[in-house]
């Protein structure tokens, strides 16, 4: 069973995979990823904070189309986002 994702969780699992945090104040946070020529945009929300189901699969999307995670390593890291070690 999968276990609760936070937002800190895919901000961690971001920044592990190379994305670049950037805050534009009261609204949004914007990942860049310069090699995948990819960014994301997740609102602001306390890192403790579930994460909504439409953005863990935006973040899913994204990591797998764009070539910076493959789809078994992400599902294992959902799985258990706070002990996830790439295989």
């Amino acid at each position: 069973m999968a276990k609760r994702i936070t937002y800190g969780d895919l901000t961690q699992l971001l920044e592990s995979e190379g994305f670049v945090r950037a805050v534009i104040p009261g609204s949004h946070i914007v990942f860049a990823h310069k090699q995948a020529n990819t960014s994301l945009f997740l609102p602001i929300h306390k890192s403790g904070m579930p994460a909504a189901p439409r953005h863990i699969a935006m973040v899913r999307g994204t990591l797998i189309d764009f070539g910076v995670m493959s789809e078994p390593d992400f599902d294992r890291w959902a799985a258990d986002p706070k002990h996830f070690q790439a295989a």
